[in-house]
């Protein structure tokens, strides 16, 4: 009896220590699929000034951003496809963005999936 416990504790100690890693900011290797993870995010950011967004995907999925303003979507520079692994995308929000919450869309195709996030522009 003392055995199994013993056997039972361990595992779950392993488990809490592999949950709890931090993440690895190396391309991820899995196939054949791998959800968007955020890995960092610029959530709050002033006019005229830049956001970055950085998510780990899938190492070969073609990945597309979209931020999506009152007046559609940013035609900003750095807002292209990239692809998969680690990719960060590093744009100008505009002088005369209207204030608010945007969305920005990360699509990676149909096997990389999709992820949104929420931009807020602020003075």
């Amino acid at each position: 009896m003392r055995v199994l416990i013993t056997i039972v504790c361990s595992a779950a100690l392993a488990l809490v220590v592999v949950a709890t890693a931090p993440a690895s900011s190396l391309r991820q290797q899995c196939d054949p699929y791998c959800p968007i993870t955020k890995v960092s995010f610029t959530p709050v950011v002033s006019r005229n000034d830049y956001a970055t967004l950085k998510v780990n995907v899938r190492p070969r999925a073609r990945c597309t951003i979209k931020v999506v303003y009152s007046t559609g979507p940013s035609s900003a520079a750095g807002l292209r496809a990239k692809i998969g692994g680690l990719i960060t995308w590093r744009w100008k929000v505009g002088s005369n963005t209207k204030l608010g919450r945007w969305p920005v869309i990360v699509d990676c195709g149909r096997s990389g999936g999709s992820a949104r996030f929420t931009l807020r522009v602020v003075r």
